[in-house]
């Protein structure tokens, strides 16, 4: 069985480390918060600010998922779904997908860079084929929670408790599709028309025209170099 374990060259092993976690946290489909991952107790720590009283009109309108409402009936043992649709991962495309993830080098003149060994992920769709995979794609290929996946949210919660240890015990790590998105979603969900929005002089020229369509303008300041 192929494994990855990048341990070498100061990369800490978390897993001796990691908390426990429910063995249905790997299914398909299987909701995963922050709170799932954590290390160590946050509870001697205070509770952050609520900010709830900054959120736009169209945060305040939205509400949950009526299909997730629905799901507490399925704990009926008389109750029938048909609105799953998740398709048969015997019919991916994919059986084994293989990773040698490489790293620029220590030494700048150097022309060599570093690798890891390479890295396995088999469908395990059936018992005989469980254990052979550090990821099983029969899961990553199907449908996922907009919490994105568990493994990486995961490693995102160790890596902000461990390196950057938030202050406050409710903190909550949040995985987007990428810097732009996010940033919309942030302008959404706290600002409103007319609002401005303190940047450097030199910024980045899509994040002032994502929040021009919301009648949100940039404000470009000096900043320390």
């Amino acid at each position: 069985m192929e494994t990855c374990t990048p341990e070498a060259r100061g990369v800490p092993d978390l897993k001796p480390v990691r908390r426990a976690v429910r063995p249905g946290q790997w299914d398909v489909a299987a909701p995963c918060i922050t709170e799932d991952f954590k290390i160590k107790s946050q509870k001697h720590k205070s509770p952050a600010k609520d900010w709830t009283h900054q959120l736009s009109l169209e945060s305040w309108c939205r509400t949950g998922s009526s299909l997730k409402a629905a799901f507490e009936h399925l704990q009926n043992p008389d109750v029938i779904s048909l609105g799953g649709g998740l398709p048969l991962s015997e019919f991916f495309p994919f059986e084994t997908l293989s990773f040698t993830p490489t790293f620029a080098p220590s030494n700048k003149n150097s022309d060599t860079t570093i690798g890891y060994e390479s890295c396995a992920l088999r469908q395990e769709s059936t018992t005989s084929k469980m254990g052979r995979s550090v990821y099983d794609i029969s899961v990553a290929l199907n449908y996922r929670q907009g919490s994105g996946s568990p493994q990486l949210l995961r490693w995102i919660t160790e890596h902000t408790e461990i390196v950057h240890d938030p202050p406050y015990r409710d903190w909550q790590c949040t995985m987007a599709i990428g810097n732009t998105s996010a940033l919309d979603m942030a302008l959404r969900m706290l600002t409103r028309a007319g609002d401005y929005v303190l940047s450097d002089n030199y910024t980045f020229a899509t994040a002032v025209e994502t929040a021009l369509s919301m009648g949100v303008k940039f404000s470009g300041i000096d900043m320390d170099t």
